[in-house]
């Protein structure tokens, strides 16, 4: 008797899509109306689900337009030496996740002032 044909066998199924984070980073520095004592403040903020990397805008435009941007794989980010805050001026900055699939929602908008470096 002949052995019956095998069936192909189905293929895998392929892994999910990733989606980008959903949730929004929690601003905790520069503090909110807060004054940063350095031109070069370092941005922290809580990390959100799914992230593996972070922007963070900041300017003083309170709309954020034309905004000075970094990216990070932490939940931190320094103002480039090269590219100092003015003492006196208010800033506006926001943070977002994301990841290979794309950019989760931006944060809500924080601001600060500048102080003067004290030696």
């Amino acid at each position: 008797m002949p052995k019956p044909a095998s069936q192909p066998a189905a293929p895998p199924e392929p892994p999910p899509k990733p989606v980008p984070p959903v949730g929004r980073p929690i601003l905790l520095s520069p503090e909110q109306g807060k004054y940063a004592d350095s031109v070069n403040p370092r941005f922290r903020w809580l990390s959100v689900g799914g992230a593996t990397r972070y922007e963070v805008n900041w300017s003083q435009d309170p709309n954020l337009a034309n905004p000075y941007t970094v990216i990070s794989i932490a939940t931190e980010a320094m103002v480039p030496v090269e590219k100092p805050l003015t003492i006196g001026a208010t800033y506006y900055w926001r943070a977002r996740g994301g990841n290979e699939a794309g950019w989760g929602p931006w944060s809500n908008i924080g601001s600060f002032g500048v102080l003067e470096e004290t030696e």
